[in-house]
């Protein structure tokens, strides 16, 4: 009688110490994001704070209980500069959740992704203890004229959405028998998005034939230009075939540039990368004639225009050699007023392209993310890649005017006199006109 008792006894207890337990709480989810400024000025608040945040929340089909915030950064921005709150800036858009509710809240960072109205959508997961989730939180949407890869960071990539990378995958996604050479820091062969596909390169800054990436940059670079797409790993470079051959040349002076232009023919590159490290203040012959015999072989050379905030183009940008490409931010050139940088603009400008928060995979096989001209290039080298795959008798000049032809108008009204800005080029890029146009051509030829 007195085990039962004992029991009776236990189990009053165990049910009160049920009862007492609170009830789980809301879990504050913030997700970082930046927001498409046209697409803001659409929704008709004249500026007015409270009204945007209403009417996003609204048209992003939000939970009821959602905030939407300056982050500090962009609060700081703007008491410096005056001015109504820059949505293209930093938000934060808090999501109350309850705990366990992850996969709600990758549904709602889908939605996000695919919405007009954001450029950038990516979830704080270590603000409240959740795991970063091991695959895309975007699954492959039902469109039949865009190719959406299962990278788990592909979801960040707002880039190629911008400039039609999706579309232009339907058409090709690159070929093996197209080399680039990047001419930068090195690059790591053992990072899983490049792996089998990074030839044996040079390093003739130190003389040596080890071109191991000590710096991270052209690593960085050779992703955004390379990195195989659709193997549930990393990001999703623009063409996810081609070989990458890297060339240490940053920080080196003409002659090490010369002989690392000279290499990248002599070893079969169809593509040039010049991601930055490399600024002259006036012309330098011999490089010159470097990019001119490189062009001979039919070599396309593309060259970032530089990141200080110059009306003019520093050399080898301007070179008419070469492409020369400058960064955007949405429909305008980027800049960081926190840092008094931004890319260059002037006569001889060909293209521009995505320069703001440019997710890449670094050294160390994760995530990085850069800002400015560098990745702006990357980008376009890789369109080139992509449409010497689909055409491989192009030639440079083919390829720049294609380029030109093919590049989506940005910018403000009367930005542009006869085709031509000296702000954007002949506009920004679009990898899947250029590469049909490419393809096309072909057609036409035979």
């Amino acid at each position: 009688m007195n085990a039962v008792w004992h029991v009776l006894l236990c189990l009053a207890a165990y049910g009160a110490t049920q009862g007492d337990a609170p009830p789980p709480q809301p879990i504050d989810a913030p997700v970082l994001v930046q927001f498409d400024s046209r697409e803001i000025a659409k929704l008709g608040c004249d500026g007015a704070f409270d009204c945007i945040c209403a009417r996003a929340i609204d048209a992003l089909e939000l939970p009821e209980n959602t905030d939407l915030r300056e982050t500090t950064i962009a609060r700081m921005l703007r008491e410096q500069q005056g001015g109504d709150v820059d949505f293209s800036r930093w938000m934060l858009i808090i999501l109350r959740l309850m705990p366990g509710e992850q996969d709600r809240l990758d549904d709602i960072v889908a939605r996000l992704y695919y919405s007009p109205l954001v450029r950038y959508a990516e979830p704080d997961y270590d603000a409240f203890g959740w795991k970063s989730p091991g695959e895309p939180a975007v699954a492959a949407r039902a469109d039949e004229d865009a190719l959406v890869p299962d990278d788990p960071l592909f979801p960040l990539q707002y880039y190629h959405r911008q400039i039609q990378t999706p579309r232009a995958w339907r058409i090709t996604t690159g070929s093996q028998d197209v080399t680039v050479a990047v001419l930068d820091t090195g690059c790591n062969a053992n990072i899983k998005d490049l792996q089998g596909r990074v030839l044996p390169g040079y390093d003739f800054v130190d003389d040596s034939p080890d071109s191991t990436d000590a710096a991270g940059h052209g690593t960085s670079i050779a992703a955004l230009i390379a990195a195989t797409g659709n193997n549930t790993a990393g990001i999703a470079g623009i063409d996810w075939h081609c070989q990458i051959l890297p060339i240490k040349a940053a920080e080196g002076g003409v002659a090490v540039w010369v002989q690392a232009i000279d290499f990248a023919v002599r070893a079969g590159a169809r593509v040039i990368n010049i991601s930055g490290r490399l600024a002259l203040p006036s012309p330098s012959p011999l490089l010159d004639d470097a990019f001119a015999r490189a062009v001979d072989a039919g070599v396309v050379i593309v060259v970032s225009a530089g990141n200080q905030k110059q009306s003019h183009l520093a050399w080898p940008a301007s070179s008419p050699h070469v492409i020369s490409v400058g960064a955007t931010d949405d429909d305008r050139l980027w800049s960081d007023p926190v840092y008094n940088i931004g890319s260059n603009r002037g006569p001889g400008l060909d293209l521009v392209a995505p320069g703001r928060n440019i997710v890449s995979i670094g050294p160390d096989d994760k995530k990085t993310t850069g800002e400015g001209t560098s990745c702006s290039a990357a980008l376009v080298s890789g369109a080139c890649a992509l449409m010497c795959a689909v055409n491989p008798a192009l030639h440079p000049a083919q390829i720049r005017r294609i380029l030109h032809e093919t590049a989506d108008k940005i910018g403000p009204p009367g930005s542009y006199k006869k085709g031509y800005s000296q702000t954007y080029g002949y506009g920004r890029l679009n990898v899947y006109k250029a590469v049909l146009k490419a393809r096309n051509l072909d057609k036409k030829n035979r």
